[in-house]
């Protein structure tokens, strides 16, 4: 019983994602492909938003510093350290969120 269920289940599937050939493009997809015209390249952090990014980070090092008494410098290296490995590059900027909301906690080695 379960082994039949399993098997109209896949033919059901199987059904559901096929797309006639000469069908028009579902109204979601022919909307992200309208909105692709319209999107630009990144655009780069402004000096304001460096800074702040910069000062953002340096006061969350100063925070876990004093948090775990031990020295700011330390911990800034500790903090790109880990932004390396998370990013899977040496130095990259931030994300194209962080720079969308201003939230930049990035800082140039």
């Amino acid at each position: 019983m379960r082994a039949r269920r399993q098997e109209i289940h896949n033919q059901l599937a199987k059904t559901q994602n096929r797309q006639e050939p000469d069908a028009p493009p579902r109204p979601s997809v022919a909307a992200i492909e309208e909105t692709e015209k319209f999107k630009g390249p990144d655009a780069e952090p402004t000096h304001v938003q460096k800074n702040e990014g910069e000062r953002n980070f340096e006061t969350a090092a100063a925070e876990q510093a004093a948090a775990t008494g031990r020295p700011q410098p330390a911990v800034l290296e500790e903090i790109r350290e880990k932004l390396r490995s998370r990013s899977g590059r040496s130095s990259s900027p931030p994300s194209r969120r962080a720079r969308s909301i201003g939230r930049i906690v990035w800082a140039s080695s």
